[in-house]
């Protein structure tokens, strides 16, 4: 799935390449392996080791669209659906009339 973080131009590809067990994983993010172990997780936040380094995220507000949260005291807000708003605008007639009519 692709996500896009407030303020940085590139988009980030992230997925579960392995579950290790116990709470493990091997992800990979863009072209990049990386071993995560998720050490608490609820409704208020997570903390995991991500490559021998703790870290902690405080979920602040969820949306079908974008995510905000602080991650080490870093506050990220996170486009989790990259082409809705340009999916949103095509099917909307944002693009053209005869488009919008086409794709009905």
């Amino acid at each position: 799935m692709d996500y896009k973080i407030k303020d940085i131009e590139k988009t980030f590809d992230g997925e579960i390449i392995e579950n290790l067990g116990y709470n493990e994983y091997v992800i990979k993010i863009n072209d990049d392996k990386h071993q995560i172990k998720i050490l608490k997780m609820d409704s208020k936040g997570i903390e995991f080791v991500l490559d021998q380094k703790y870290h902690r995220a405080r979920y602040i507000e969820n949306s079908t669209n974008e995510m905000s949260l602080i991650i080490d005291n870093v506050p990220i807000i996170i486009n989790m659906h990259t082409d809705l708003d340009k999916i949103v605008f095509k099917h909307s007639g944002g693009s053209s009339s005869s488009d919008a009519q086409l794709t009905l």
